[in-house]
């Protein structure tokens, strides 16, 4: 869990709160992967069922699937300035091939690729 987390009091809320709380735990920190959806949902005092249905309700997607997306996201800004390693491990990948693959499997594409316009035929 992150400190933000840690730091703030989690009252009981509605199910947009309890999306938007889940959303900033999902959103990578340097060099921090994002909880485990399981442990998110006891950090915030529901079933990790309840969790997902409502934030697929809400966002569209599962949190897992949101986690992934936020990862590559914070990734794209750094693909033309840093080494693909760094980045990796700054969005809390165990290396550069786990990132690699990742971002393949979101963007259709790879980070080298995506970083020289390379797009894939078909949007992301």
């Amino acid at each position: 869990m992150s400190a933000r987390a840690r730091a703030t009091p989690l009252p009981a809320g509605t199910a947009a709160d309890l999306v938007r709380r889940a959303s900033v735990e999902l959103s990578p920190e340097e060099g921090h992967a994002p909880p485990r959806v399981g442990e998110l949902a006891r950090h915030l005092g529901v079933s990790e069922r309840h969790l997902r249905n409502a934030f697929t309700t809400h966002v569209g997607i599962s949190p897992k699937q949101f986690a992934r997306l936020a990862r590559v996201r914070s990734v794209v800004p750094g693909l033309r300035r840093a080494p693909l390693a760094r980045l990796a491990g700054d969005a809390g990948y165990c290396d550069q091939s786990h990132m690699t693959a990742h971002f393949r499997e979101v963007m259709q594409v790879t980070p080298t690729a995506f970083a020289a316009g390379r797009l894939p035929a078909v949007p992301c």
